[in-house]
């Protein structure tokens, strides 16, 4: 009979362990929070992948359900252990600290397993502060022993507050003095397993580009690299590593200075890239989509960052395979800054518009479905906006612009789509 923690009879001891199981994973399922890959965006209705800010609070409630579920009772909480730490979130040093102490002491009989648990860790540091000794002897050394024992980590998303840095004295010519984050990542990329398949990594400034290039070679079996954050080094493609299960990438890139524009490794099965911010210098670029990147299919670009009329040429030369092309805005003007007419890819049958403004005008509107309409191919068979707040205002807010703008499609194949994929 199962019991309480207090050693009480409870109700629950007639259901069979398999349908508990059950009742958890439906109560707590978040969906792809445990998926390393990035789904086809419209195959999929779940908002773009590296937008990680919905899952993230959605983890957040599925772990506070865990924690009731693990306290029911004796029963429940074996069966439960597992589900609790397969997705561990660690918010500042207290959360650090917490996870720490499970991990290592020796009291907890399930001590030695909680690790062997754990799939996915998101690991969030917005409170680092103190001289660099402090840094090195407290958080270095409890990051290094977490990550020791995880030895089926697949799943590492990390976010690094810019103020974490800024508070620091940083001295270029002192290796002891270097930036926190670079700190954080070489002591990952020191004691991960070489178990990743999924790492995304948001902070400001970003790190050494030889340091997470580091962490990379040692995670061959990885297939998404996110990395995002304000200013920093270049993940530039010339210095990646060879990584043969690599379908997503994060290209970040300014000059060609400090190395050599041809990269030695390829990926052979690399399908999406995301382009967040390229220089006018597209040659790394042109030698990756080119040569190392052959059955590229899908182009994420973030519009205000970089330009796309400066790219589209490039992608047109470099990538015959190309056929998804989304593009991704913080305001709607991101979309109208470029002066030329240049068209999209020829090749390009999708198209995705992706933007975090909440509200738009009607003339906003408008000049939106004008830009689009001057640079479509004929081959363009889909449309769609990939974001929920900016369907429900389409629909809602501004229903008679919306007809007036579908209106040069009609009688023709192409579909102009919702986030869910229904037809406007």
């Amino acid at each position: 009979m199962a019991t309480s923690q207090n050693g009480q009879p409870t109700a629950f001891s007639d259901i069979p362990n398999e349908i508990v199981l059950r009742i958890f994973g439906c109560a707590t399922f978040v969906p792809g929070a445990l998926e390393a890959d990035v789904s086809d965006p419209f195959e999929a209705s779940q908002p773009l992948k590296f937008d990680m800010g919905h899952q993230i609070k959605s983890l957040q409630m599925a772990l506070d359900t865990k924690y009731s579920l693990v306290r029911v009772c004796k029963r429940w909480r074996t069966l439960a252990m597992p589900i609790l730490y397969e997705a561990v979130s660690i918010h500042g040093l207290d959360g650090l600290y917490s996870v720490y102490q499970d991990l290592r002491n020796p009291n907890l009989q399930q001590a030695p397993d909680l690790g062997w648990w754990v799939r996915r860790m998101d690991l969030t540091l917005h409170d680092l502060v103190g001289e660099f000794e402090e840094i090195e002897d407290s958080v270095l050394s409890m990051i290094a022993y977490v990550f020791s024992r995880l030895p089926n980590l697949q799943i590492l998303v990390v976010s690094i507050d810019t103020s974490a840095v800024e508070d620091m004295d940083v001295d270029d010519d002192s290796p002891p003095n270097r930036p926190i984050v670079d700190l954080v990542c070489g002591t990952i990329g020191a004691h991960c397993m070489p178990s990743l398949r999924m790492l995304s990594w948001e902070s400001e400034p970003r790190p050494d580009s030889g340091i997470i290039t580091a962490l990379l070679g040692k995670q061959l079996y990885l297939q998404t690299v996110m990395i995002g954050g304000g200013d920093g080094a270049d993940i530039c493609p010339a210095t990646l590593p060879q990584l043969p299960y690599l379908d997503f990438i994060t290209l970040i890139h300014g000059d060609n200075e400090g190395h050599g524009i041809s990269g030695t490794a390829s990926f052979p099965a690399l399908r999406q890239v995301h382009i967040r911010w390229i220089d006018e210098d597209f040659d790394c670029i042109r030698q990756f989509l080119a040569f190392q990147a052959p059955r590229l299919t899908t182009s994420y670009i973030s519009l205000n960052e970089t330009t796309g009329d400066s790219l589209y040429p490039v992608l047109e030369m470099n990538c015959p395979n190309l056929s998804h092309l989304i593009l991704i805005g913080l305001v709607w003007r991101d979309f109208l800054h470029d002066e030329p007419k240049l068209p999209f890819p020829s090749r390009v049958t999708h198209l995705g518009i992706s933007c975090k403004q909440l509200r738009a005008s009607d003339q906003e509107y408008i000049n939106l479905f004008t830009w689009i309409i001057a640079r479509m191919h004929r081959s363009i068979r889909i449309i769609r906006f990939m974001d929920a707040s900016v369907s429900e205002d389409l629909r809602h807010r501004h229903s008679g612009i919306l007809a007036h703008a579908l209106l040069p499609f009609a009688g023709s194949n192409i579909r102009v789509e919702d986030n869910e994929g229904n037809n406007f």
